[in-house]
Parts: structure tokens; C-alpha cells; sequence
């Protein structure tokens, strides 16, 4: 099926997943409360680049489905990844941000964050909810067969208290 291999939404997507899919997808219990920004990062020597999906890609879905509010949605987007900088990040004041970065190791990219002076005062960060994306060969917020991993990963972070099952619970039904 085409729309499988190359359609970035997240419903198309479910069209896709076996017939046991609504044991994967996390179903929330109550309605969404933290504030979350993923934000795509490119380090290049001692600058970084930060950019937010658009509403309609999956990463913005992940969110929602994970529980999350999408502090970014009233910001000016085009159709891909969107600059912002840290001042912006900073005005939005997520209480959770999530790094995705494709051509730098995330971790390094934390690292390098939380080492920052300027990313140390913001909130989500002082409070320890700064985290890298996880991935295997690529990360787990891309369009693939990963969604699913990501989505769960994410609300395990993003709500845990409003999801019933843990990702390696889900992992483990599918042996």
C-alpha cells in the first residue's frame, strides 16, 4: 500500500499497523497538560539550530496522541521544519523539549544544551526535562515503521500517568 511507505500522517500510518495495533497505540486517559516542544537540532561548532515540525507532520501528531499541548501551533509555519531560536523557545517556556537530531549523536547534542548558561535557565531544562529522541539507525519520530516505538517512548515522558502500558510491555507482546 503507497500511502504506507510515504504519507507522514500519523492516521494513515494506523491504516498500516497489524490488526493488534490498538494494543500499540497508547490511549490517554485524561486530557493533555504539559507543554512539549520537539524541536530538530543541528550543532555546527559552537552554534546550534533549532527547528519545530509543521502541525501536519508526525511529530506534531506524536505529541498530541502522547498527551502533550503543542506550545508552538500559533507560530507562523511552512511546509517543513520551521527556524526558531532559543528566544523563541524560551518565550513558549515548554515544560518538557524533546531534541531530534539527524546528522549530530543526540546525546552530544544534550550535552552540549545543558552545558549551555542560556539553556540552563530555561524551566524544562532546570527541571531535568530536556531529553534526547531516541532512535536505533535513525530516530524514532520519522515517518517509518519507528513511529510507533517514538510514540510510545514519548508517552511514557510525556504522561505517564495517563497511559496503562509501558513501552517494553508493547515491545514484549510482540515476541
Amino acid at each position: 500500500d503507497r500511502r504506507c511507505r510515504h504519507s507522514a500522517s500519523v492516521w494513515e500510518h494506523e491504516a498500516c499497523l497489524p490488526e493488534h495495533k490498538a494494543e500499540a497505540l497508547p490511549i490517554p486517559r485524561t486530557r493533555p497538560h504539559d507543554t512539549v516542544i520537539p524541536a530538530k537540532a543541528g550543532i555546527h561548532g559552537s552554534a546550534a539550530a533549532f527547528n519545530v515540525p509543521p502541525l501536519s507532520w508526525i511529530q506534531t501528531q506524536m505529541v498530541q496522541m502522547a498527551g502533550g499541548q503543542t506550545v508552538w501551533k500559533d507560530a507562523q509555519l511552512g511546509n517543513g521544519w520551521t527556524k526558531v531560536n532559543l528566544e523563541q523557545i524560551a518565550a513558549w517556556d515548554p515544560d518538557q523539549i524533546y531534541i531530534v537530531a539527524y546528522f549530530n549523536p543526540v546525546n552530544d547534542v544534550i550535552g552540549k544544551l545543558k552545558a549551555d548558561p542560556q539553556w540552563q535557565q530555561l524551566s524544562a531544562v532546570k527541571e531535568g526535562r530536556l531529553y534526547g529522541f531516541p532512535g536505533d539507525y535513525y530516530s524514532w519520530d520519522q515517518a517509518d515503521t519507528r513511529w510507533i516505538l517514538g510514540l510510545n517512548w514519548l508517552a511514557g515522558k510525556v504522561g505517564p500517568d495517563l497511559f496503562g502500558r509501558a513501552i517494553l510491555d508493547v515491545v514484549r507482546s510482540y515476541d
